[in-house]
């Protein structure tokens, strides 16, 4: 069972393939840049702004660092945590063994 069900790769085709050019068959279905563009859409909405300005408010953030420290102030795990985590397995591994 694939572990994402919803996306799908195309197959290449064999013979048409060479060392720099690889074809693969044609899919149906919404394009991913397209499918993100809908989901943005719906953030700037929820937000108030339009599409327009939340990709410039986003393409700002990005340039100027902000948004990657937002997102290690969100997701990085404290240091307690960590540890914590690094007994665990310490542990889990002490009982195997």
């Amino acid at each position: 069972m694939p572990l994402y069900p919803n996306i799908v790769i195309p197959r290449p085709i064999p013979g048409m393939a060479t060392e720099f050019v690889l074809v693969m068959e044609k899919l149906e279905g919404t394009k991913l840049v397209d499918a993100l563009k809908v989901e943005q859409a719906k953030m700037a909405a929820a937000q108030g702004k339009t599409l327009e300005e939340f990709e410039q408010e986003m393409m700002t953030k990005y340039v100027s660092g902000e948004l990657y420290r937002e997102a290690k102030k969100k997701y990085t795990p404290s240091a307690l945590i960590v540890n914590t985590y690094a007994s665990l397995v310490r542990t889990i591994n002490q009982i195997k063994n």
